[in-house]
């Protein structure tokens, strides 16, 4: 019967379609529904709360004991994503060490790393509180953390002066 009417030719089967293409859009009116108010961001927060409550931790860093989260690490710093999931990903990593860095300058590296933000410095003097930027820029500099890098730059700029300039170059060097 299909065969008859010409539709099956052979193993194939032919279908005839007909398609309209209209030029006007499907939507004829648009209504105004007013401003929709957008609550800001909260995963900083959520990222800082999950630092501090150390929960669901897969990594320890550090010579003293810094519970982390691999992935948090590894987002924030090319260096440190190679280190976790580099050549070494076929060990099961819970545990990595972090050498030649005091562990106050490894929690205000921690804080950078999940608030995007710099640690508050406020409880220290002027002195430590520039040998504290000085060891971030350090540690920004050797886990390829640009924007923390610069952060560091920007404060060590303001507070530049005959009797620290050799020190900065010595840093630098």
């Amino acid at each position: 019967m299909l065969e008859q009417s010409g539709c099956i030719v052979g193993d194939c089967l032919k279908i005839h379609c007909a398609l309209i293409v209209t030029k006007e859009p499907p939507v004829i009116k648009v209504i105004y529904c007013g401003n929709v108010h957008l609550p800001p961001s909260s995963i900083i927060e959520k990222l800082q709360k999950l630092l501090e409550t150390q929960e669901s931790c897969d990594i320890c860093s550090s010579r003293e004991e810094f519970p982390a989260h691999k992935l948090v690490m590894a987002m924030q710093s090319p260096v440190f994503k190679a280190d976790i999931y580099g050549t070494m990903m076929e060990k099961d990593i819970t545990r990595t060490v972090v050498p030649d860095m005091q562990p106050s300058v490894f929690r205000a590296l921690l804080h950078f790393i999940y608030t995007d933000s710099p640690p508050l410095l406020g409880n220290l003097d002027g002195s430590n509180r520039k040998e504290m930027i000085k060891h971030l820029l350090v540690a920004a500099d050797r886990y390829a953390m640009e924007r923390q890098k610069l952060l560091c730059e920007i404060s060590l700029r303001k507070v530049l002066d005959v009797k620290t300039m050799m020190n900065m170059l010595d840093l630098a060097d």
